[in-house]
């Protein structure tokens, strides 16, 4: 069996331990007001 870290992008990971651990970010969708934004590295 095979398994697969994913974690929200509120967690708090260094680019580093990240890639070692092959970890899978999945972006929040912030809405403000009429405005969506996804959370990654742009924002």
């Amino acid at each position: 069996m095979e398994y697969k870290i994913v974690a929200d992008s509120s967690c708090d990971l260094n680019p580093e331990l990240e890639k070692y651990m092959d970890v899978t970010l999945i972006p929040f969708k912030i809405d403000i007001d009429d405005k969506s934004f996804i959370d990654d590295e742009n924002i």
